[in-house]
């Protein structure tokens, strides 16, 4: 099993009938996906819940004590089973009473709060990859400039094109 608790998904092999323990809280079952992956990570198919797999027990379930069914056939090149987590930005519909009510309402607030600042991290993260890249490209391209100035011994580009456009005889 392969977890990655920024995102809030798990690998585990593809096998039918097989059953996983999901290492995460949840508050419903349905706030789960899945896809079955090739042995390079690309995703071969997209799973249905309730069809492809299951998770159970439903309701507000502790780190570690809900339980994956996968219930589809994999094929032969189908080797990786992904879940993933998400628990939509939504107010839920309670029966409990009360206190239990609201103190369910407000981990569900708590889990979609934790999921917003992990997007954002990973935002943040992206983009100081992206200016990284963007530095060294423009150092790169700099060294480049200076390596080909070296190499053809011309002071600017307007020697160069003054060179380029002037006629020379045939021959």
């Amino acid at each position: 099993m392969a977890q990655n608790e920024e995102t809030q998904e798990v690998i585990f092999a593809a096998s039918e009938s097989a059953t996983n323990t999901i290492p995460w809280r949840y508050l419903a079952s349905a706030d789960h996906s899945a896809e079955l992956l090739d042995a390079d990570g690309a995703i071969t198919r997209s799973l249905t819940f309730g069809v492809d797999y299951t998770v159970s027990p439903e309701g507000d379930v502790s780190a570690s004590a809900g339980t994956l069914t996968q219930l589809v056939t994999p094929t032969s090149a189908e080797v990786q089973f992904r879940l993933r987590h998400f628990t939509p930005a939504v107010q839920s519909v309670t029966e409990q009473p009360g206190n239990e009510g609201i103190v369910q309402q407000l981990d569900r607030t708590v889990i979609v709060l934790q999921q917003l600042k992990r997007d954002v991290l990973r935002v943040e993260d992206l983009t100081q990859v992206d200016r990284a890249e963007t530095a060294a490209s423009a150092a790169q391209a700099a060294a480049l400039r200076a390596e080909a100035s070296d190499t053809l011994k011309f002071a600017n580009v307007e020697d160069f094109i003054g060179l380029v456009d002037t006629d020379y005889p045939d021959g």
